[in-house]
């Protein structure tokens, strides 16, 4: 603080007597009004404090400010300098000392460094993206001094707004803010293309037209529409004119609009012209000799110039009203053609006509069938549809069927032996014939002896016709054995054991079986019979325990499955007991042999086991986590799927046919293994899946593919078993008891 002290000399004699010092205090700053203000200076500060009486100066930064005022000892007034953004020290000046300093902060202006887009239509509204600096506290940004609208300050480098409508050309973009404008920046404005014509001003409604757009502003077109539709192959030809195709369009004046990067134009003028229209052709077909008489009904005829079938011209062409046609179909190659109704506006889109040829056989399948009918033959060649039947030697078949124009359906009917005609007959004319032969089938004029044993054995002779080629006999339906074509009317076979009774003897030939002739089983006393099998089916694996239920068991000296011997028991005289070796899927007989003879067979089927039938996809990456689909039978209650060795990530029983299983990692090419439950075994699938090798990265694209391993699997998308899995089926029954089987047919 200032004070006024004593000053004393001081002396061995005595102290002078004192004189008077006063101490001047130093300016001290205790405040600034604003604190802050815009880097270019000129911000009017008030700085208040003590000993301001007799300051030179005020500096801010080191840079003196200017219109200094000491306003009283407690108040000076001073200008910002200019200076570069940031807190700067002001110090005040004086001769007694320069005050502690006190703090003003020089702000940024907001300054911009780029605008996107640069450039849009004189209507205003385009979205304008500017970054820069400085942008916090920003207050508005102005188009040519004309305020934008939607102004938002994203961050500080970065505002949003769109364009205010303006006059064509360059103009400023100022940021404001309160610390002062930025610098400006450019945005043009663009001018809207204006169409002065079009040419022509009309055109049908399907398009096509080639039309002349001439206007201004036309530089930069990004396209033309006609009643909001584009239209195509727009060229600009200069910034005057356009050439364009028009699009198909409803009929009807339309607006024609040329769009560019400033905006649309406002419309001009097209009209579409309404061609005719066809909504029906009755009838809808006729003979290819041309001839039939047709009405087209639809619109817009009125002023039709003729009518075209398949481009060839229709005669007797009248138009009836706007919406009747009438005109003679010409002669014309067979199938479907185009009906065109010619107009000066345009011609129709087309209608359809079906012109139907003469029925063309060119092949049966098959050409022969036994003289008894009842063969299914497919004849195909052309011009079937409306066939109305088919003729062999004159006789119609049964089971007509026209499938399509190309193929036909037909069952023979009984007819004498030898080669006939055959016909396929049609409203337009009958085909020339295709041949079938109907083949003699074995008759049948006496058995003998006409009786025998429901043991079997008895020699038979069976003479009659037609036995040449036989493949053999049945009695009651089970074959008789040591089957002997002798000749063409003589056969010789032994009789099989069967039920008592009589019973139909057939020959069994390719072209059909005979008639029946009859035969008689003579009881036997104590003859074994079965009359069931409890179970009647197993699996293949074998391990069945079954009980054979019948008569005149006691005494058996033997049962066989499929011919095999199997161990038994005879419980008693009406129940025998045993159990199923392995063998493979399908029915097989039961026969119970006692010194009275053998029984008639009984029926047990061995049930298939696992099987796989194909892996879906059949490859993956070596990562392992493709999901596959697993198809073949027996899967329900399967306990694991394995890929070469290891097992998959995790699998699902979808049902009996089908498991999803997720592959594990692995390399090359893997057999894909079922392990299925106690009664279907395991199923493998040999080289079932394929593991990729990935391709190295390539240096131009910095992609990676995959590879063959060379299995030699095509990628398909999935594998399946092949003749290798076949021809291993009876070396795995011996060898392992196990059989993998191509499918699976379970038995309730």
């Amino acid at each position: 603080m200032p004070a006024t002290v004593d000053v004393v000399v001081q002396h061995p004699n005595g102290d002078s007597q004192p004189g008077a010092f006063t101490f001047l205090a130093a300016p001290a700053i205790l405040s600034l009004t604003p604190t802050s203000g815009p880097e270019t200076g000129d911000t009017t500060v008030t700085i208040t404090g003590t000993g301001f009486t007799g300051a030179t100066g005020v500096t801010f930064g080191g840079t003196a400010g200017s219109g200094f005022a000491v306003v009283n000892d407690t108040t000076i007034t001073v200008v910002t300098p200019a200076h570069a953004p940031g807190a700067t020290d002001v110090v005040v000046q004086s001769p007694n000392g320069t005050s502690g300093p006190g703090t003003f902060t020089f702000i940024a202006l907001p300054a911009i460094t780029s605008l996107a887009p640069t450039s849009g239509p004189v209507t205003g509204g385009t979205p304008v993206t500017i970054t820069g600096s400085g942008f916090t506290g920003a207050t508005g940004v102005t188009f040519g001094g004309t305020p934008g609208v939607g102004f938002s300050v994203v961050n500080d480098t970065t505002i949003t707004v769109a364009s205010p409508a303006h006059a064509e050309g360059p103009v400023d973009v100022i940021v404001q803010a309160p610390v002062g404008d930025s610098a400006p920046a450019t945005f043009t404005y663009l001018p809207l293309p204006v169409i002065t014509g079009v040419a022509p001003a009309n055109g049908p409604e399907t398009g096509g037209t080639a039309v002349t757009i001439t206007g201004t502003g036309f530089t930069g077109t990004t396209g033309v529409t006609l009643g909001g539709t584009p239209a195509t192959g727009v060229t600009v030809v200069n910034d005057t004119t356009i050439t364009a195709t028009t699009p198909a369009h409803a009929p009807g004046a339309v607006d024609v609009v040329v769009t560019t990067p400033a905006g649309p134009s406002e419309p001009g003028d097209f009209t579409f012209d309404a061609v005719p229209a066809i909504t029906s052709v009755a009838p809808a077909s006729g003979p290819e000799t041309g001839g039939t008489a047709v009405t087209i009904t639809g619109t817009g005829f009125t002023g039709a110039t003729g009518v075209t079938f398949g481009g060839t011209p229709g005669t007797a062409f009248t138009v009836v009203n706007d919406t009747t046609i009438t005109v003679t179909t010409p002669a014309h190659a067979p199938g479907a053609v185009d009906v065109i109704v010619q107009h000066p506006n345009g011609n129709s889109q087309p209608g359809d006509f079906t012109f139907l040829q003469l029925p063309a056989i060119t092949s049966l399948a098959p050409t022969s069938g036994p003289q008894t009918g009842g063969t299914a033959v497919t004849i195909t060649g052309t011009g079937f549809t409306g066939a109305t039947g088919v003729t062999f030697g004159g006789t119609p078949g049964t089971g007509f069927t026209v499938v399509n124009d190309t193929t036909i359906t037909v069952t023979t009917p009984a007819h004498a032996p030898g080669a006939v005609d055959v016909v396929v007959q049609h409203p337009n004319g009958d085909s020339q014939p295709g041949d079938f032969t109907f083949l003699p089938v074995p008759a049948i004029t006496s058995v003998a002896p006409a009786n025998g044993p429901q043991t079997g054995g008895t020699a038979v002779t069976i003479t009659g016709t037609g036995f040449t080629g036989a493949t053999g006999v049945t009695f009651g339906g089970t074959p008789g054995t040591g089957f002997t074509v002798v000749n063409d009317t003589t056969i010789t076979v032994t009789t099989p054991a069967h039920t008592p009774g009589g019973v139909d003897v057939i020959v069994q030939h390719p072209n059909g079986d005979s008639q029946p002739g009859d035969f008689t089983f003579d009881p036997v006393a104590n003859a074994p019979v079965i009359s069931g099998l409890d179970p009647d089916h197993g699996p293949f694996l074998g391990g069945t325990v079954v009980t054979v239920s019948g008569t005149g068991f006691t005494g058996a000296t033997s049962v066989t499955i499929d011919g095999v011997d199997v161990p038994f028991t005879v419980v008693n005289d009406t129940t025998i007991t045993l159990t199923t070796p392995p063998h493979t899927a399908g029915a097989v007989p039961i026969v119970v042999t006692t010194p009275v003879g053998p029984s008639p067979a009984a029926t047990f089927t061995y049930d298939p086991g696992t099987t796989i039938d194909g892996v879906d996809p059949g490859h993956g990456p070596q990562a392992g986590g493709t999901t596959v689909t697993i198809t073949g039978g027996c899967f329900t209650g399967a306990t694991g799927v394995l890929f070469g060795a290891p097992p998959a990530t995790s699998f699902t029983v979808v049902d009996d046919a089908t498991i999803t299983a997720v592959a594990p990692a692995g390399t090359g090419t893997v057999d894909v293994t079922v392990t299925g439950g106690v009664e279907c075994g395991n199923g493998v699938l040999p080289g079932g899946y394929r593991y990729d090798v990935p391709l190295p990265v390539d240096p131009g694209t910095g992609t990676t593919g995959s590879t063959s391993t060379g299995s030699g699997l095509a990628d398909t998308g999935s594998t399946s078993g092949g003749a290798a899995l076949l021809a291993g089926l009876a070396a795995l029954l011996v060898a392992c008891g196990a059989l993998i089987l191509i499918r699976r047919t379970r038995r309730a």
